[in-house]
């Protein structure tokens, strides 16, 4: 068996680039304090990539 057959499906999908994007802006966002400086930039970046990422999830599911 190839190294390419033991992969998971869901390797290479576009859902791995969202998943980078919320876990990128929860870790941003962590470093922050409310009242703080780009908070809520941060804060609203983190939701925005979140609710893109349900979007997607829900979107694949319904095709299948």
């Amino acid at each position: 068996m190839s190294e390419q057959d033991m992969t998971p499906q869901t390797a290479g999908t576009p859902l791995d680039g969202l998943r980078q994007a919320k876990a990128e802006s929860l870790k941003a966002l962590m470093k922050k304090k409310p009242g703080q400086k780009h908070y809520k930039r941060t804060l609203r970046a983190f939701l925005e990539a979140d609710q893109k990422l349900t979007d997607a999830i829900e979107t694949q599911l319904e095709v299948q």
